[in-house]
């Protein structure tokens, strides 16, 4: 690998080489998470700039090469052009880690919003849906950080659930029901770093169904279920408890105990 990276840096390096680890390099940039703590924000981004310093002259000193070698050569310019590319890129990371993501959020005034901060406390109310990630985004970044989430949600979009649940786990923040969080919300909740159910709250669980038989279905309800079974086991759920979860009706809904929510793991305290 050091010699692999000293030939580049020297210009020493084939063309196709040059370009096909320009335009990797690009695209695997795109595929940094952005929703992470400080420290590893800064981590990704001294990696992301050390490497395009490290390419970009490589890959020009390979253009100079080859326009010594042939004036009218092509690749010349095709290797340039990678060039550009991984800078875009880079840059539109490096701007995806530092900007704030609520001056990209595009609000629609006449609908209230479904995400709030009180303080150092989120809220989300409403019908789980990916509107709900799109504004708790902003918040899971903010300064000073928040410490929590309410969460009142009879349910919505499971998919959209798991990706809230994702967000909030790598944000690390606890969960807590502010009522009732059924369906797809749980999925949400799950991704708390503590979870808390107070007094009077409760979390209902059930299978799942495709709402809508006329839409061409790309994925099957089976294949969803699987991927949910990964991500709570991963936060801690029993899989005998998913078992029960998943046999129940998706027209019933089960409201386990307290008891039976921290013995499944499903609660942390």
């Amino acid at each position: 690998m050091t010699g692999f990276i000293l030939v580049f840096w020297q210009g020493k390096a084939s063309f196709a080489v040059v370009l096909s680890t320009l335009l990797a390099a690009a695209i695997a940039c795109s595929f940094f998470p952005t929703e992470s703590s400080n420290v590893i924000r800064f981590t990704q981004a001294t990696v992301m700039v050390l490497t395009t310093v490290i390419l970009s002259t490589g890959a020009l000193r390979t253009g100079g090469r080859l326009l010594r070698e042939k004036p009218s050569a092509l690749s010349v310019w095709a290797i340039y052009g990678g060039v550009f590319i991984l800078l875009v890129f880079v840059a539109i990371q490096l701007a995806s880690l530092f900007l704030p993501a609520s001056s990209v959020i595009v609000h629609d005034n006449r609908k209230p919003p479904k995400v709030t901060l009180n303080g150092d406390q989120i809220h989300i109310e409403g019908d789980i849906d990916y509107r709900v990630l799109t504004e708790l985004r902003p918040f899971l970044a903010s300064d000073p950080p928040a410490k929590s989430i309410w969460m009142q949600s009879t349910g919505g979009h499971v998919i959209a659930g798991r990706s809230i649940g994702l967000a909030i786990e790598r944000s690390r923040l606890d969960t807590i029901v502010n009522g009732q969080c059924y369906s797809a919300c749980t999925l949400a909740f799950a991704g708390g770093k503590h979870r808390f159910l107070p007094e009077g709250a409760t979390l209902g669980f059930h299978g799942y169904r495709f709402d809508n038989p006329m839409r061409v279905q790309t994925i099957t309800k089976a294949e969803i279920e699987a991927k949910d079974r990964i991500f709570l086991a991963r936060r801690g759920v029993s899989m005998l408890f998913l078992d029960k979860v998943y046999k129940v009706p998706p027209e019933d809904i089960w409201i386990p105990s307290r008891e039976d929510l921290l013995s499944a793991g499903v609660l942390t305290q």
